[in-house]
């Protein structure tokens, strides 16, 4: 009888210490190996810019978006990104360009640094030498119509740019736009521009110039509208913001575009000036009725990585 109750205690013994060997490794398993972590290979944890001197010019985490080196990504299934030296090889090239996009041509990726943490993860360190930054030292305007000297007032004042400013690409491309702006808003509907970026990266000097082809100032005809099936045409006409011998504004076309759709008889209002002559331009406005008893519902999101 004692034997037995001896074995029995032995057993129940040997049970429950199986028991929490069991759920030990059990748990160790869920912390160790996350359900999706790849089999082979280290997993990229965090990816940091370090840079050799301690500016603040370019933030790190603009640099790192888009790499093909970068930390586990999503909220609900976790994708894992395991290290690979190809990958990170081209990722200092992407950060070099990006660099370079900010103005800082001589910016170089000096080394790669890697440091294995517990388990399976790894941090990885790209140490950059930014350099210098390129400051614009030269704005100039060519082809503007000598009729109208406050023109090129106009374009220095709107582009946003000063001499001395660091140059970047983003800055240039908005000014080509604000350029393109201020010459319809000025008359000349039919503009043409180019534009050119000059870099000495020795002198971290950079010059930006804007060839123009203006054309002739542009005044508004009669406006048209077409597409109408059931909706009278009067009443859309009556919509239409300006009259015959108007300076042309992109801000006329755009209040009649929205003064129709603010009917809500209209899915589209879409504005044609192909049609001109001379000096003279008239508008078409092309509509698309609604359907009738329609209901719309949308919505959407974007991102965008590398911006």
């Amino acid at each position: 009888s004692n034997r037995l109750c001896l074995h029995r205690s032995v057993r129940a013994v040997a049970q429950i210490a199986a028991l929490a060997l069991l759920g030990q490794a059990a748990c160790s398993s869920i912390v160790a190996v996350p359900p999706g972590l790849p089999t082979k290979g280290r997993v990229v944890r965090e990816v940091v810019i370090e840079k050799v001197e301690k500016s603040k010019k370019v933030p790190g985490e603009d640099v790192t978006a888009g790499l093909e080196t970068h930390p586990p990504e999503g909220l609900v299934t976790i994708k894992y990104n395991v290290y690979d030296e190809d990958a990170a090889a081209a990722d200092r090239l992407r950060i070099e360009s990006y660099y370079q996009k900010q103005g800082f041509f001589s910016a170089k990726v000096e080394e790669v640094r890697i440091y294995p943490v517990r388990d399976r993860y790894m941090d990885v360190t790209f140490v950059v030498d930014e350099g210098e930054p390129t400051r614009v030292k030269l704005l100039a305007f060519a082809g503007l119509p000598k009729e109208s000297p406050e023109v090129e007032a106009k374009l220095f004042e709107t582009i946003g740019i000063e001499l001395g400013d660091r140059y970047t690409e983003a800055s240039y491309l908005k000014a080509k736009q604000k350029i393109a702006l201020a010459l319809a808003e000025s008359g000349y509907a039919f503009a043409e521009m180019r534009g050119q970026v000059l870099v000495d990266k020795s002198a971290h000097e950079a010059g930006m110039r804007f060839v123009i082809t203006a054309g002739p100032k542009v005044t508004l005809g009669k406006g048209t509208v077409s597409g109408l099936e059931d909706f009278p045409a009067e009443t859309v006409a009556k919509r239409i913001a300006w009259k015959p011998g108007d300076q042309y504004h992109p801000k006329l076309i755009g209040d009649t575009r929205k003064d129709i759709l603010a009917l809500q008889m209209f899915s589209s209002v879409r504005p044609d000036l192909d049609n001109r002559s001379g000096t003279t331009v008239y508008p078409k406005l092309v509509v698309t009725e609604s359907e009738k008893n329609e209901l719309r519902l949308g919505g959407g999101f974007a991102a965008d990585p590398l911006q």
